[in-house]
């Protein structure tokens, strides 16, 4: 009896100590934190399509995966509409809201597929050898463009089968080329057309579909390597002649056309001329009339990149780092103002997405001691409406004080770094010291979770650990 009373208050006892001891942020716990990865929302603003990442750490797999989510825009009724360990990702909207797409691998190729808004099973409507790459409908929803890289040889897939596949790095390079899926055509086998509409040798980066659908402007580098793709162009080129225009062909670096509601404009973002890897970015607007192309207003950091265009086509939307946050401005196409769109947020805001119809935009929010999820706001005013709550359970987990420093440097200019203080700090303690130092040349840190894994380092597991962290 006495041995027995002995091991139940040793058992008591070493349940105490681990509960006392037991820690709410390793650096595996925050591995595993769930993030969104996308917020996309329906024409009408109504609902909110959003993938959820998660770990998948088992004996034979370390990866992250992706599985899509709707919503309505209010946060009630989550559905979760894809399931299993095989990724899917950059899901979109019909034009009508009746059908939602999305990419998946789960047949080991990044394939395209449809799934009903009503419920039913999902098509797959591409069968590629290499995988889909980005990609978007036509306003009349008759069509798909998407990017697709170049397949591999013959002599590669023989090599590869029979486990002769070392290749010297970027001696046969692969380019991304643009691809048009007709939704309502099919060939004699019974599959949907499709057609390659660049043939030309060069590595398709973005692109965008007019509202009429006749024609894509997208950007192009000599080769997806960086010093290629840097030094982007952008062409037009007729979907059905397949005729190229060029848009864009300067020393600078032009990427990311985005058309405007009517069609008569395309603004893309621009490096200087010529091309400085840490310089300054700016909007500029071409006329498909007069072939013109003019500048917008300098935004504050002279940085960052295009988000879209608002309904009026009046304005287009941008955003950026702004010191430790981000910022959205609306640019005026007359090139004469900049307005912040969410001026006075005092959150960290990331991963935009606004509708076709240009009224709703949908955003990951979050703080160092706020668990990042999916909001949206009407695009007349920053109003934030919570829409997910998929990190709950970790939502009562004790936080560290994260705050913003500034100092002078040996240039007498003010920096500014984000201070990570340990979990319970007592001012005045002496406690361990890690400096973080980012990469550049023109990175910054931002007011992200600390406990989130969207950053290369565990700072809230480093916190629980008694280190304070400084981010300059």
């Amino acid at each position: 009896m006495k041995q027995l009373s002995l091991l139940i208050a040793f058992v008591f006892i070493s349940t105490f100590i681990f509960a006392q001891t037991k820690l709410n942020w390793t650096p595996e716990q925050c591995m595993k934190m769930k993030n969104v990865s996308a917020v996309v929302p329906s024409p009408d603003g109504s609902k909110v399509l959003y993938t959820v990442r998660e770990a998948v750490m088992t004996d034979d797999r370390s990866e992250y995966i992706n599985n899509v989510w709707m919503c309505n825009s209010d946060g009630s009724n989550h559905i979760q509409l894809t399931r299993g360990d095989k990724n899917s990702s950059n899901p979109q909207w019909s034009p009508d809201g009746k059908w939602i797409s999305f990419t998946s691998s789960r047949d080991t190729k990044n394939n395209l597929y449809l799934l009903p808004v009503g419920g039913g099973e999902s098509e797959k409507i591409t069968d590629v050898k290499t995988g889909v790459g980005n990609y978007q409908w036509s306003h009349d929803g008759k069509m798909i463009a998407f990017i697709m890289i170049d397949n591999a040889s013959d002599k590669e897939e023989k090599n590869k089968k029979s486990k002769n596949d070392w290749y010297f790095m970027d001696e046969q390079i692969k380019q991304n080329r643009l691809f048009v899926l007709w939704l309502d055509k099919k060939d004699t086998a019974g599959k949907r057309v499709q057609k390659q509409v660049t043939k030309e040798n060069y590595n398709v980066i973005s692109f965008d579909m007019s509202p009429d659908g006749k024609s894509i402007a997208y950007s192009h580098g000599r080769s997806p390597e960086a010093n290629d793709n840097v030094y982007s162009d952008i062409s037009l080129v007729d979907i059905e002649t397949g005729n190229i225009k060029s848009i864009a062909n300067t020393g600078a670096g032009e990427t990311s056309p985005s058309f405007s509601p009517d069609g008569k404009l395309i603004v893309y973002y621009s490096s200087t001329d010529p091309v400085d890897w840490a310089g300054a970015k700016h909007a500029k607007i071409y006329s498909l009339e007069d072939g013109k192309n003019w500048r917008l207003k300098a935004t504050p950091d002279e940085n960052g990149g295009i988000v879209g265009w608002t309904s009026d086509g009046k304005n287009v939307l941008w955003s950026e780092s702004n010191k430790t946050l981000n910022s959205v401005y609306l640019l005026s196409v007359d090139g004469k103002s900049v307005t912040e769109w969410n001026k006075g947020s005092t959150d960290m805001l990331g991963a935009f997405s606004i509708n076709s119809t240009g009224t709703h935009m949908t955003f990951v929010l979050q703080n160092p001691s706020k668990l990042p999820e999916a909001y949206i706001s009407s695009l007349n005013n920053f109003s934030p409406v919570k829409l997910t709550s998929i990190n709950a359970e970790h939502a009562d987990k004790p936080l560290p004080k994260t705050e913003v420093i500034k100092w002078k440097g040996a240039d007498g200019k003010e920096i500014e770094g984000l201070l990570t203080y340990p979990l319970n700090y007592k001012t005045g303690t002496k406690v361990p010291f890690i400096l973080n130092v980012h990469g550049g040349p023109a990175g910054v840190f931002t007011q992200t979770c600390v406990a989130a894994n969207s950053g290369t380092y565990p700072i809230a597991a480093f916190a629980e650990m008694g280190y304070a962290v400084l981010r300059p």
